[in-house]
């Protein structure tokens, strides 16, 4: 069932639901003209919501007595208006991945690390060997560096050859890092 609260920011002008949905409010304005002042009834109505860049569904919201809209992303409107937060985390996670899943069940506040954490740990993202933008070195070097330890080459030798810091090179002797390459 899908259930609606106020947008915090925005009580009585835009509500948003379990769902993932946003709407206006009906309400009654008064609106001031040189021929004087008179009332009138603004219908409420579904938002349109875009996705942005990143693939997360967004949505544009006014202010009162503004022209100036403002883009929120949906998942925080509803994390904000459903979820508590005790521990004032700064970030909402997508528990399923999908960034368009902006229902109460599929958001969970979380710090930036545990978001990060979350989306390797669960294939959404992969930081892995060459994958990560930080990578140097890449699968065959890796498993030449292996093999050049088998033959009695120091860490220090491998690591002026590549360029790296022997510990780098310890580390991939050990499997703490390039734990993917046989």
């Amino acid at each position: 069932m899908e259930v609606w609260k106020d947008v915090k920011g925005f009580e009585g002008y835009y509500q948003v639901s379990s769902l993932g949905n946003v709407r206006s409010v009906e309400r009654t304005i008064e609106v001031t003209r040189p021929s004087g002042t008179y009332r009138m009834t603004l219908k409420g109505r579904n938002m349109v919501l875009g996705t942005n860049k990143k693939g997360y569904k967004r949505v544009e919201l006014c202010r009162q007595n503004s022209k100036k809209r403002h883009q929120y992303l949906v998942h925080r409107l509803v994390a904000e208006a459903f979820i508590p937060n005790p521990e004032n985390l700064p970030e909402v996670n997508h528990e399923s991945g999908d960034k368009t899943d902006n229902s109460v069940e599929n958001l969970t506040w979380c710090d930036r690390l545990g978001n990060i954490h979350h989306a390797i740990e669960h294939g959404f993202i992969n930081k892995r060997g060459t994958a990560n933008w930080n990578a140097v070195l890449n699968d065959d070097e890796v498993r030449d560096i292996r093999k050049k330890f088998e033959q009695g080459v120091t860490a220090r030798e491998m690591a002026d050859h590549y360029g790296l810091h022997p510990d780098t090179i310890r580390d991939i002797k050990r499997g703490k890092t390039w734990k993917h390459v046989l």
